[in-house]
């Protein structure tokens, strides 16, 4: 599904809804300015790349992503990141496991009238009544090896991950100690200054403060 814009408009946004499983392949609303938004809901959803990135010097924002499954969730990369504004927010919803390759929704900053303006990193939220778990990583703007990044020249984005792990006696763990079934493999970082590389999260953790904290619930 291709609704990206390479020109001075607008991404349109993609919403599908399915009474049972939803199955897609690649989803590309990026743009020039405002990448659009995508919206799926459904039973089990099963979804590969999310691009929804504003990619360019205009002055643009990225796409807001939203999944909500009734079963199990599993998507590619989710990209909602802008290199000029700010990021959109990524909002994941799952009644059983959840699985993506990682998670992009940093801000970035462009040149308009004399003036630098500098973007915010989207909010990234996520609910797994099982476990979740980004398998893959990327580099970020401040080169940091991440598998969820809000990083942005004004102030990174919340990261809040809530999942089932205690009652299932499977901790979340990141980086080097990933276990495969619940964490990430690579760091969530909201910026520079708040970032978790590596560790084992066997009960709540709370990392910095709002409104670029990190939790694991």
């Amino acid at each position: 599904i291709d609704t990206s814009s390479d020109s001075l408009s607008d991404g349109g946004s993609v919403e599908l809804n399915g009474q049972g499983n939803v199955q897609a392949g690649t989803i590309d609303t990026s743009s020039f300015l405002d990448a659009g938004d995508v919206n799926i809901t459904g039973a089990d959803l099963v979804v590969g790349d999310i691009d929804a990135a504003s990619d360019s010097s205009a002055f643009g924002n990225g796409g807001n992503v939203v999944l909500n499954g009734q079963g199990n969730v599993q998507a590619g990369t989710i990209n909602t990141s802008s290199d000029s504004y700010d990021g959109g927010n990524v909002t994941l919803r799952s009644d059983g496991d959840m699985q993506v390759t990682y998670i992009n929704a940093q801000g970035g900053f462009s040149y308009y009238e004399g003036s630098y303006l500098y973007g915010t990193g989207g909010t990234v939220d996520i609910s797994a009544a099982r476990l979740f778990r980004a398998i893959s990583t990327f580099s970020d703007r401040n080169e940091v090896n991440a598998s969820i990044a809000t990083a942005a020249p004004s102030r990174g984005g919340s990261v809040t991950i809530r999942h089932n792990g205690g009652l299932l006696a499977t901790p979340f763990t990141v980086g080097s100690d990933f276990n495969g079934s619940n964490g990430t493999q690579g760091a969530i970082t909201t910026g520079s200054s708040n970032t978790i590389a590596q560790g084992t999260f066997p009960q709540t953790f709370t990392q910095g403060t709002s409104p670029s904290d990190i939790q694991l619930i």
